[in-house]
């Protein structure tokens, strides 16, 4: 029992991280309906995930063990790494399509597992590989519609976004072993505003949202899409490998598409059902004990 507790709880979180990420693909989709284009969506999804976590960091007394080193890794981190990644993704899918660029973004955890083997000399296990080669035929099945658009630019755009995140998602790893998780979050957030701040300056292209619904569009990315997943997946990485993390992390596109039928109304095609099952797969047996029989010796 103690057993099950300690592999699956760190595992558990990140899995919620991944499904509470899956929102952002509805609130994305009704901004961009709104006409907001991604650096303001962006900024005032960064803004206002800060202003909702700073009243908890509060709690953090000058007995607490924080590293100013890790806080400011955090903030660049968010401002650069995080930052660079959510703003090709979502440059890419007006080019390609949310479809083609969720498969290539997804490419990510191979970035995190190849960091994690040449820095850290981490082996992949037998059941991460499977699950790894499971993922990229998953993913296409889930998110890719009869109507593909391939477009140069934009596939480009959305490898920089996996490109991006793997690295993002493996100094996370590292950054989450002295900094509190919610400490942790305030400061990717508050690094993503500032960059999402200097974006917009340099377009010279500023919107405020005047609307009561794009207002409740922007609560709801900030606090579901934002604050909870990288609150959760901090807590996760503190006792999970990081590799492990990201293969689970996959799970974020099945709740796109469980909200797109449940919310948008949107059918699911044999097709896509098969995907889930084969991703559902993928994420749970990455959490079997790890086998003696290493690959990438």
């Amino acid at each position: 029992m103690n057993r099950s507790i300690n592999t699956f709880s760190p595992a558990l979180c990140v899995a919620l991280s991944g499904i509470t990420f899956g929102t952002i693909g509805y609130f994305g989709v009704r901004l961009f309906q709104g006409g907001f284009l991604a650096h303001h969506m962006l900024f005032w999804r960064f803004l206002l995930a800060s202003i909702f976590i700073f009243p908890f960091i509060k709690g953090y007394s000058s007995h607490t063990a924080i590293s100013l080193k890790g806080l400011i890794s955090c903030f660049f981190l968010g401002g650069i790494f995080y930052g660079l990644s959510t703003y090709c993704f979502f440059s890419s899918i007006p080019y390609i399509g949310s479809g083609v660029a969720m498969v290539i973004f997804y490419a990510f955890p191979v970035l995190v597992a190849f960091l994690s083997w040449g820095i850290d000399k981490k082996k992949l296990t037998a059941f991460e590989t499977l699950a790894m080669c499971l993922i990229f035929p998953g993913i296409v099945l889930l998110s890719v519609t009869d109507t593909l658009e391939f477009d140069v630019y934009g596939i480009w755009i959305a490898i920089g976004s996996a490109f991006f995140y793997g690295i993002y998602f493996y100094a996370s790893k590292r950054v989450s072993k002295n900094t509190p998780p919610l400490l942790a979050s305030f400061m990717i957030c508050l690094g993503n505003t500032f960059f999402f701040f200097l974006v917009c300056l340099y377009e010279r292209d500023f919107r405020v949202p005047q609307t009561q619904y794009h207002w409740f569009q922007y609560v709801g990315f900030s606090f579901l899409g934002t604050v909870l997943p990288l609150w959760l997946l901090f807590i996760g990485l503190k006792k999970t490998n990081v590799t492990k993390a990201a293969l689970i992390s996959v799970l974020e596109p099945l709740s796109t598409v469980i909200i797109g039928i449940w919310i948008l109304e949107e059918t699911l095609s044999n097709q896509q059902i098969f995907g889930m099952v084969i991703l559902l797969f993928a994420a749970i047996i990455v959490q079997f004990k790890e086998s003696e029989m290493e690959v990438m010796k």
